[in-house]
Order: structure tokens, then sequence, then C-alpha cells
């Protein structure tokens, strides 16, 4: 498994204008922890550390998904709200697909021991897709079938 600095690497690789936000700050991190009452896991971090998000997507043979930055983030509840399972409001949306066909959300429930990744708002309602962020990145970058089951 590759680490989140490298994912960040190969993502920026696969971007249609290979347009990067900076890398995020300790303060970007303590905020969003603190707006969002989370803690990031370390793969998290590294990736964001290389970049706070995308600014565009990534390729079509990359999913045409952008990375948000961590400021942009959102309950799944306000971001999705009443289509969304009741279990599931505590997740937090961190990208999206071609401009919000449908979304991706991690449960940070678990977190820092796994984080499960779900597509949101798609037509198959709540998807469950990866258990952790970095499996997400790779689900992405293999251009995995099972990043398109909205």
């Amino acid at each position: 498994m590759r680490t989140g600095r490298q994912l960040a690497s190969e993502v920026q690789k696969v971007l249609i204008a290979g347009s990067v936000a900076l890398p995020a700050t300790g303060d970007d991190f303590t905020s969003t922890e603190r707006r969002l009452g989370i803690s990031l896991p370390s793969d998290m971090r590294d990736f964001y550390g290389v970049m706070n998000g995308t600014n565009e997507l990534t390729d079509l043979d990359h999913g045409l998904i952008r990375f948000w930055p961590l400021d942009e983030w959102k309950l799944a509840g306000e971001e999705a709200g009443a289509a969304l399972d009741v279990q599931l409001q505590h997740t937090v949306v961190v990208a999206d697909h071609l401009h919000w066909s449908w979304a991706f959300a991690a449960d940070f429930t678990k977190a820092p021991t796994a984080l499960p990744f779900f597509i949101v708002g798609g037509s198959g309602g709540l998807v469950p897709i990866a258990a952790t962020f970095s499996a997400f990145v790779e689900l992405v970058l293999l251009d995995d079938p099972k990043i398109y089951e909205g």
C-alpha cells in the first residue's frame, strides 16, 4: 500500500489541468477537526499535507473526481439532506464525482483504525466502497468500477 504522500503525487499526475491546491497547514487540519468534531487519520494528513484537495477533476480514466479542500468538507447530512440515511448523518463529504453527480463521504467514528468510505447521493443510495482513505484513493487511481456504483 502506498503512503498518503505517494498517493497525492499519483493523483497530481491524473488531474485534467494538473491544478492542485497548496498543501494543508497545521492550522487547516486543526480547524477542520474542530469544526467537524473529527480526527484525521495519518494517511489522510499525509495526502492533504502534499495538496489541500484538487482544483480540477481527475481525468476521464480516473473517475472525474474532485478531492475537496479541507475548508469545503461538510457533514453529509448538511450536504445531502433528507436523502441521506439517518444512521450516516455523522459522515463527512470529502470528494465528488463530476461536479456532484454523487459524492464520497467518510465515516470518522472508526478513525484512526478504519475510515469507511461511501458513495452518497447517487441512484444507488448509500454504497460502501472502501475501508480507508488510502483504499479509496487507490480505487480512484485504478479507475475501479466501485467508484461508479452511485
